[in-house]
Formats: structure tokens, sequence, C-alpha cells
């Protein structure tokens, strides 16, 4: 099958699913299956454009000691790709008519746990503090960002290179989150929140502590306003956020170096070219899907998490 077939069958399968769980399956801006449609979009129905348009497939630009991923392989990984959708969607809906069927009668609502103010505050007071700790310790933000700057090294003894301590730099984020997501968006909560991402966006690596937390903001407003989807303006930002997270990576290894608003904005536009043309590395999802299934296949073992076991 050619990319331009396998983008046909792509295209089909995202309206039929789309369509069905709008229809039947209720879906909205935190349904796991919306999730999943945009993931779905972005790893393969993007990437399909892309090849369809001419773009390389993976491993084709780094000599002969490589086999680049070939047709084949991104037909069957796209084919395969559509069946997850498939399933997903058949589930989703098979669940939506199981809770129909119940009804509300049958439910039980003084089962359901809900948030307790003073673990919230609890888990707080122990957190925050590792949590600024971590910030202070590997966080580099130049003084042209935020007054003072911050000039993390990394803790001087073992634990320097252990994920306990560099996950720290997440926790204020995810605490924020708690409580934004608890007590709404208040100013003591929104101001500390847009110095995290900001400080976060300019770090030159781990985008997903800036994407993320944005997303969840957004649905967070969402569900308290007790609307489906967002309007226009959440669209903008999730617009926005798309195009950022391409060059975020160069752009605060930049920030930190000093570099001028102009050569930034610049190569930010390269990037974001780059991207449009399906040429960035981070859209090429699809060909190490397609890689590892033919790995798989030569392997004749499926391993089921033996690697990370």
């Amino acid at each position: 099958m050619t990319y331009a077939g396998c983008l046909f069958l792509d295209a089909v399968s995202v309206l039929i699913c789309g369509v069905t769980l709008i229809r039947y399956g209720k879906l909205s801006h935190s349904h796991p299956a919306a999730v999943y449609i945009l993931f779905h979009l972005y790893t393969f129905t993007w990437r399909l454009i892309s090849l369809t348009n001419g773009a390389p497939t993976l491993f084709t630009d780094l000599g002969p000691g490589f086999l680049p991923i070939t047709e084949e392989e991104i037909a069957r990984a796209a084919v395969l790709a559509d069946v997850a959708l498939l399933a997903i969607t058949v589930g989703c809906v098979l669940a939506m008519r199981s809770v129909g069927d119940a009804g509300e009668r049958d439910l039980d609502l003084s089962a359901v746990p809900t948030l307790n103010y003073k673990i919230i505050w609890g888990v707080v007071a122990v957190a925050m503090p590792l949590g600024i700790y971590g910030l202070l310790t590997y966080a580099v933000v130049p003084s042209s960002v935020i007054t003072p700057g911050l000039e993390g090294t990394g803790p001087s003894d073992g634990w320097s290179g252990s994920s306990y301590v560099q996950i720290l730099p997440s926790w204020p984020g995810l605490l924020l989150l708690i409580l934004i997501y608890y007590h709404g968006f208040r100013r003591w909560l929104t101001v500390p929140m847009v110095i995290y991402l900001l400080i976060m966006a300019v770090q030159g690596y781990h985008r997903f502590r800036v994407v993320l937390p944005v997303v969840l903001l957004l649905q967070i407003y969402l569900d308290r306003q007790n609307r489906r989807w967002p309007g226009a303006g959440g669209f903008a930002i999730l617009f926005l956020l798309a195009l950022a997270f391409f060059p975020m990576k160069v752009a605060g290894r930049m920030v930190q170096q000093g570099a001028p608003i102009s050569e930034i904005a610049q190569v930010s536009s390269d990037l974001i070219s780059e991207a449009g043309q399906g040429q960035a590395g981070d859209q090429q999802f699809l060909d190490q899907y397609a890689c590892t299934l033919a790995l798989v296949d030569g392997a004749g073992d499926y391993y089921y998490g033996k690697p990370f076991l």
C-alpha cells in the first residue's frame, strides 16, 4: 500500500471513529478517547501527510550502515494504528452503553472518593519545599527572564545523576495544579503557575513540564465552566502551544546563552517551518513504530516489557 493509500484509509478511519464517538460515546475534551484521537492525529495522520508529500523516513540520512524504514513497513504500522483507533472507539462506546443501561439509580455516589482538604495541604507542605529545592538546584534561568536569575548546577553528591532528585522540579507544577483544581484560578495560585511555566519553558529540555500543565489547566477551566469543548480562545491556546512545542528546546538554550530575541525568533520560525514539512525528529514516532514491528519480527520475541523489567 502506498503512502497516499494509507493516508486515505487513515482519514476514513478517523472520520468514522470520530463521528461514532461524538454520536454514541459522549466525547468531550477530557474524555480518554479525545486525548487518544489527538495522539493519533499527531503521531500517525500528520506523519502520513508528510510522507505523502515526500518527507524522508527514519534512518534515510544516516548513511549506508543503516536501513531506512520502507513504505511497506510504514503501511503495516499505519494499518495497525487504525485498528487500535477502532478498538478504542468500540471499547468507549460499549463502556458508555453499559453506564447508560445501568442508569443513575444504580450509582452509589457515597462510595465515590472525594478530595480531602487536609490531605491536599499535607502533601503540599511536605512536597513543595522539596520541589523548590529541585528548582533552585537544577533550573537555569538568566536574569533577563526573572530577577534574580537561577544558576542551578545540580547537587555535588552522588545523588546528582538520580532520577529521584531530577524529577523534583516537576513537583511545584504538580502541586499548583492540584491546588488550582481544588480552589480554582485564584491569583495567589495562578501567578506562581505562570512563573513556573516561564522557568520551565527556558530550560531547553523536558517540554512536558510546560505542555502538560497548560493542557490540564485548560481542562480544569472547562470543567469548572461545565463546558464539553473549548471555545475559539481555548483552541488558539492549543494551536500556539503546538507551534511552541517544536522550537522550545532550542529556544530555551538560546535564552540561557543570551541570544537576541530576533535570532531566537528566526531559529524558532525555521524549526516550525521544518515541522510543517514533516522534517522534525519529533514527528517520526510512526517510523519508530514501524521499526519496532520489523525488529520484533526479526527477533521472534514480543518481549512484553522484559527490557524494562
